[in-house]
């Protein structure tokens, strides 16, 4: 009566506790697990029971335990995956994998050795893990960003000064030419070299208008949320790209509705989301060929919002890659081109600005990039641009 009474308290407790229990025996099968563990892992109640714990174990550490399993046989020694406590994979009946916590103790029942496995789900700590990464990784993304922004600010002011100096005495010379040239034989070579100064001129005030451009947007600010106009943003982002010389050779069209409503959010944040996408775009098009890149902007009234798709014909991705595309770190660039933190950095503004960042991509036929961001303006925004 004791013995009966002291099982039903040992049921109770594994089929309440919700760490997964598993009981195996010398050969690896399974006698008992408890609801959790059959939770866990996908299986309906006594559907393990029977069954070889390595199914349980996805490779390596399937093959891992059968020899563990074989050696114990052979030679008595007990050395089974997760004696002691360690994080290892677990597989689910679906076939997909999990993290998990293991921990083993052995046991002696009637003469004969016994395991027993307490399993932990970390998929919910594994993933608040990462978040906070992702989340430290942005910010020192974003300091670092800001660092270089004060830099290129410094550089730019620098080079300011001599280039306006130089402009100014090419304009001088030039004036003085005209003022100089007089009928005779060295018209021809005062008419070169006024075509010289000109051109000299031309490439001065082109280098004028670089310095402009990215002085603009190198120069720290305080970024106000407000009210903009998305067409603007995106061609400015498309003023600053124009002098990677990457994009010789591709075609940068615009659409860009005319009938936008305006948008509430940061100029700063969403030129760098467009900027980001743009780069993108170009690094999938680079080994087209000459000519054959193609990269389209578009902007759209959507249902609730404004929609803007960013699209090329570059390389594409596969089902893989694309599942893969919004994680931080994760990046089709070969090593040292790049941390893959773009397109994880895009959604992240995006989100912060109510909006959603989608992609579609298919291999050898491009992608498009898809960000919607609302007309209603969520209340912690407005709040935050007070």
């Amino acid at each position: 009566m004791a013995l009966r009474d002291s099982e039903e308290r040992l049921r109770a407790i594994m089929e309440s506790t919700v760490e997964g229990i598993i009981t195996i025996d010398g050969e690896g099968t399974i006698e008992m697990c408890n609801p959790a563990a059959e939770a866990l892992f996908g299986y309906a109640p006594g559907e393990l029971i029977g069954r070889n714990v390595e199914t349980l174990a996805p490779e390596p550490h399937r093959s891992r335990h059968r020899g563990y399993i074989e050696r114990y046989l052979r030679t008595g020694e007990a050395r089974i995956v997760g004696v002691g406590a360690r994080e290892m994979e677990g597989q689910h009946k679906s076939g997909s994998v999990l993290p998990i916590d293991l921990s083993v103790s052995e046991m002696l029942q009637g003469g004969s050795r016994k395991f027993v496995g307490v399993v932990r789900d970390l998929t919910a700590r594994k993933r608040a893990e990462e978040e906070l990464e992702n989340t430290r990784q942005r910010y020192f993304h974003r300091e670092k960003i800001a660092a270089i922004g004060q830099l290129a600010a410094g550089i730019i002011h620098e080079v300011g000064n001599p280039v306006a100096a130089i402009h100014g005495a090419v304009e001088s010379m030039r004036m003085s030419l005209i003022d100089d040239v007089k009928p005779g034989p060295d018209r021809a070579v005062s008419g070169e070299v006024r075509e010289l100064l000109d051109t000299l001129a031309q490439q001065v005030s082109r280098l004028t208008d670089i310095t402009r451009e990215v002085s603009e947007v190198a120069t720290p600010r305080v970024s106000e949320w407000q009210w903009l106009d998305l067409n603007e943003i995106v061609r400015g982002a498309v003023r600053l790209l124009r002098y990677d010389p990457r994009l010789d050779g591709i075609a940068l069209d615009l659409d860009l509705d005319s009938q936008l409503p305006a948008v509430f959010g940061s100029p700063d944040q969403l030129t760098q989301v467009i900027f980001n996408l743009l780069v993108n775009a170009e690094d999938a098009c680079e080994g087209l060929g000459k000519g054959k890149g193609v990269i389209r902007v578009e902007t759209r009234p959507g249902e609730a919002g404004v929609r803007m798709y960013v699209c090329d014909n570059g390389f594409g991705m596969d089902d893989p890659a694309l599942a893969r595309a919004f994680e931080a770190y994760f990046t089709t660039k070969d090593s040292g081109d790049g941390l893959g933190l773009g397109l994880s950095l895009c959604r992240s503004i995006v989100a912060e600005h109510g909006g959603t960042c989608s992609i579609a991509s298919s291999p050898a036929k491009g992608t498009t990039v898809t960000v919607d961001l609302p007309l209603n303006v969520p209340v912690d925004l407005r709040a935050g641009a007070q």
